[in-house]
């Protein structure tokens, strides 16, 4: 099933497009969203097979992104990077980390239930969903974020464990 393509008025730039329909949504902040998920970066392809598929990939490409992050932190590969990311947080705030995780992984989840779906209003139902979702994992994004951050700028040795090479 094909999503419905937007209608776009003659004078309406792409931008004006994109906040029409999260206005009709209800989105609160459309101009917001639009800045926060890079929105108007949409391909010409992709707005063609539906505006709010498109805007909907963005939003879950985005929050896909930070629970990559997360899950690193959570369950570090054998990247001396990540492995040495994990010691800057204690157990309560790894915990924190988990329920954070589990909340942008619904995000992400929900997305291919309706990208199954593949209608407009699934899509629709998706972005009403995520946005306000992604909104409530901010200020723990900003305290991973600052604090891997602080972790790279002080001096301190790095983690080195030596285990199996075979």
């Amino acid at each position: 099933m094909v999503p419905e393509k937007h209608e776009k008025r003659e004078d309406e730039t792409f931008a004006e497009a994109i906040i029409t329909e999260l206005r009709r949504m209800g989105v609160a902040s459309p101009e917001k969203a639009v800045e926060e998920f890079e929105l108007l970066a949409i391909s010409e392809s992709d707005e063609d097979a539906g505006l709010m598929r498109a805007v909907a990939k963005k939003a879950r490409d985005r929050v896909d992104t930070y629970a990559k992050l997360l899950e690193d932190l959570i369950q570090p590969d054998s990247s001396l990077a990540t492995m040495n990311e994990c010691g800057f947080f204690s157990d309560e705030e790894m915990e924190r980390i988990i329920k954070g995780y589990r909340k942008l992984m619904a995000i992400v989840r929900q997305f291919a239930v309706a990208d199954l779906a593949g209608t407009a209003k699934a899509y629709e139902a998706f972005v009403k969903d995520a946005l306000p979702a992604w909104k409530e994992q901010q200020s723990l994004l900003q305290l991973v974020t600052k604090r891997l951050h602080d972790g790279w700028t002080k001096e301190q040795p790095l983690q080195r464990e030596k285990g199996y090479f075979g």
